[in-house]
């Protein structure tokens, strides 16, 4: 809400400067036909802050976000066991120490092992191959989803852009479950209006 009232701002402020310089022929004769190529300069600038307003949000994913592409993991294998796609004119961001990273991991009888691998990449739009490893450690690790001094946070900032994924993998000791396994994961959105 604020990016709109700072761009309506500047807009009136533009038409007002424009419409004094006409009125009180600020330029005199000088002005002339450049007075209509300001006014198109300025319908530019002002159309093109109003196309590039950004909106931050807060961000939650988890098992029911929309887009997420959700696998039942290979035993003793490094799987992808949940995928968050950035959406289209947006980019998602996990700050340095602030957001957090939960998951509950299960197979048809028994919670994950604390010490099964897990791990947090970011993967371009290209797809496998071109995963880079936010975070790498035990399922421990991200077990807690209460005490916000106990959860994990992100090690480091990390930016995904538009179809950009957020990809949690496991190698755990027997198969997960999609229906069993929960998780939670904070950032913020920056989303491009227009």
């Amino acid at each position: 809400m604020g990016n709109w009232k700072n761009i309506a701002i500047v807009a009136v402020v533009i038409v007002a400067a424009l419409w004094m310089v006409k009125k009180f022929n600020l330029f005199g004769s000088a002005l002339g036909a450049g007075a209509s190529a300001a006014n198109a300069a300025a319908a530019s600038v002002a159309a093109y802050a109003a196309a590039s307003a950004k909106q931050i949000l807060g961000l939650s994913l988890d098992q029911n976000t929309s887009g997420v592409t959700k696998t039942t993991g290979t035993a003793a294998v490094m799987t992808d066991l949940a995928v968050w796609a950035v959406p289209r004119k947006a980019k998602y961001i996990f700050r340095q120490g602030v957001d957090t990273i939960s998951a509950y991991l299960k197979d048809a009888g028994a919670e994950a092992l604390g010490t099964d691998a897990v791990q947090l990449v970011k993967r371009a739009p290209a797809g496998v191959g071109m995963d880079q490893v936010i975070w790498s450690g035990s399922y421990t690790q991200i077990k807690e989803f209460q005490d916000r001094t106990k959860m994990l946070t992100f090690p480091t900032t990390v930016e995904l852009g538009e179809d950009w994924k957020l990809v949690l993998q496991g190698k755990i000791t027997t198969v997960t479950v999609v229906a069993s396994c929960y998780y939670t994961i904070t950032g913020v959105q920056e989303i491009t209006v227009g």
